[in-house]
């Protein structure tokens, strides 16, 4: 069985849930201006295209990664990609995202800096997701950078203790896992 969706990538059914609940929240707006940093392959982006497609919302996809060799993998001709360290580029990414999902490098270290350098480029009543949140891959999947030691491993969960998330004007809107899997969980967050 693939444990992955076959609409968003690599996501389990449960992330694409929590995904598709936070773009059906946005979808009144009429147009979405969605940043996805760890776009990989982009099977994410034209997944989150296809729903806005389906539901007749516009879509300003914009996709970060820090690999070389994605540059050109972008989902669809109008799509927005930027090559490149999160932690770097961010002050070159625009500030008025509906929603931002962070999926790049996800040991403690990245994810405390994807929080603070995005959290901001959200606009009031937007989102911001995080993925690979499941407890049960918290220390899991060495993250190709630093020594191997285990704060360079899945760590998001750790991160968010760490800077006491979610901080002040932002609530856990959804949040899904499947205890069975040794990838995933997504948790998506409200600004108000």
């Amino acid at each position: 069985m693939n444990p992955f969706c076959e609409r968003f990538g690599l996501l389990s059914e449960q992330d694409a849930q929590v995904l598709e609940a936070t773009l059906a929240e946005l979808a009144p707006l009429g147009k979405i201006k969605f940043l996805e940093i760890g776009m990989y392959q982009g099977r994410t982006g034209l997944g989150v295209k296809n729903w806005c497609d389906a539901h007749g919302v516009a879509l300003d996809w914009w996709g970060l990664d820090s690999q070389r060799d994605t540059a050109a993998v972008a989902p669809f001709p109008e799509a927005t990609i930027r090559v490149g360290p999160s932690e770097e580029i961010y002050p070159d990414i625009p500030n008025d995202f509906n929603a931002i999902i962070i999926d790049g490098c996800h040991c403690r270290n990245h994810v405390i800096l994807d929080t603070y350098n995005y959290m901001s480029k959200v606009l009031p009543g937007g989102f911001l997701l995080f993925h690979d949140t499941g407890p049960a891959i918290q220390g899991n999947d060495y993250q190709l950078h630093g020594p191997r030691i285990p704060e360079f491993h899945i760590r998001t969960l750790d991160a968010f203790a760490m800077i006491g998330w979610p901080h002040p004007g932002w609530t856990l809107f959804l949040e899904k896992f499947d205890a069975s899997l040794p990838f995933g969980g997504m948790q998506s967050y409200r600004r108000a």
